[in-house]
């Protein structure tokens, strides 16, 4: 079908074209709209810097540590203000032991679940580690088990 036409030229026209004065208007109008825009920017000013008291809290503040016994210390494995985690070696005392004997040790007892008791019984560790005060016993749990 051919294309309907419902309104003549001249409705169109007068559709299609804004009246002069809504042009003339709308747009004085719009620029003093920005205009204002403009001036209250520069008027009202936002801080770039607030200044504030603060106080900073810790859930859990930092702890003073304190050494059970004396010795000399042989390695140190945590420095100031190196975050540690719970059970993490912080520095290695001068020992008969063998601290990478001792850690090894602790590595292989941590596989173990607490509550098998047929695992420990079937624990058979490295009979040769130096392990210090802890040799003997070390050795009677060997023995006994």
């Amino acid at each position: 079908m051919d294309e309907i036409n419902i309104r003549s030229e001249e409705v169109q026209e007068i559709l299609g074209t804004p009246p002069r004065w809504l042009i003339r208007f709308g747009t004085i109008l719009a620029v003093v709209f920005f205009v204002l825009l403009l001036a209250l920017a520069a008027i009202i000013s936002y801080p770039d810097k607030q200044e504030a008291d603060i106080t900073i809290a810790f859930t859990d503040p930092p702890r003073n540590l304190v050494a059970t016994q004396s010795g000399h210390i042989e390695e140190i494995m945590a420095y100031n203000s190196k975050a540690v985690e719970e059970g993490e070696l912080l520095l290695v005392y001068k020992d008969d032991a063998n601290y990478l004997h001792m850690t090894h040790l602790q590595d292989l007892l941590g596989e173990i679940p607490n509550d098998n008791d047929s695992m420990i019984l079937n624990f058979n560790p490295p009979t040769n580690l130096e392990l210090g005060d802890n040799q003997e016993y070390f050795l009677d749990f060997i023995e006994k088990k």
